[in-house]
């Protein structure tokens, strides 16, 4: 569910930006949109005639052929409109940004996770830390094996809640859950880097560290007005077989008869 919404968040958006900012751009893309989607009806209605000239077209025909020119039409402005994914790809990560920041579940759950699993290392001392489930704010991270067990586990947790929070943007941004995985504990380890000594605090860090992930991100996005062109040109096709196939195999059924 969450991924057609995730794409249905996307169009819409797209097609508002469009409509609302690129009134000249609108008018050509609805007048090119016009002439495809003649073109798509005369093409539906008509390419049977390649193999059985015989075969007429019914009523009911005529309503795959409109729905051809109708998906025809709103592809283009579709296709067009995706000028301003990247700005809406932006937006949405700032507000998932904020929104992982201030999640308590999130948050508890990364913090009792990093606590248990770098505990049973048994490389750090826990001496005066207190576990997140009695309101310890701190983890020692002072060895290498910690600092990159706590990277891996807040990097998972990130990239599933970005992935399950926006599937159709997460496989445009990150070719796997891998990908997204490495990078963001690379990401996070630069963050121990860059305080040394410092204690693995939950809190502050989760907030620093998911502030250079969506950086990280961002710097991602630049191929996403084009991975999403080709997107929708694979469901239009595809979408497209749908009123074809039909035609085409009536067509074929009553040749077949005849013969």
């Amino acid at each position: 569910m969450n991924l057609l919404w995730d794409i249905y968040f996307i169009i819409k958006s797209s097609l508002l930006a469009f409509v609302e900012g690129e009134a000249t751009k609108l008018l050509i893309s609805i007048g090119i949109g016009t002439v495809l989607a003649a073109l798509g009806w005369l093409v539906s209605i008509n390419y049977h005639r390649l193999w059985n000239r015989g075969f007429k077209i019914r009523r009911w025909h005529h309503v795959l052929c409109a729905l051809v020119a109708f998906k025809t039409f709103l592809f283009t402005l579709i296709f067009a409109s995706f000028m301003h994914i990247r700005a809406i790809t932006e937006a949405v990560i700032v507000q998932w940004n904020k929104s992982l920041i201030e999640s308590t579940a999130f948050f508890d759950g990364v913090s009792v996770k990093t606590y248990d699993e770098i505990k049973k290392l048994g490389v750090e001392d826990f001496s005066g830390y207190l576990p997140p489930s009695e309101g310890g704010k701190s983890i020692p991270t002072n060895t290498k094996e910690a600092k990159e067990l706590a990277a891996k586990i807040y990097a998972e947790a990130v990239a599933k809640n970005f992935e399950e929070m926006h599937p159709f943007l997460s496989k445009i941004i990150w070719s796997s859950p891998e990908e997204a995985t490495k990078s963001i504990t690379e990401q996070t380890i630069k963050f121990f880097e860059e305080n040394p000594g410092m204690s693995y605090d939950v809190e502050n860090s989760v907030k620093t560290a998911t502030e250079k992930i969506r950086a990280g991100l961002e710097e991602q996005i630049d191929d996403t007005v084009l991975l999403s062109r080709i997107a929708i040109v694979v469901v239009f096709l595809l979408l497209q077989l749908i009123p074809f196939g039909i035609i085409s195999y009536q067509a074929y059924s009553e040749l077949k008869i005849r013969n």
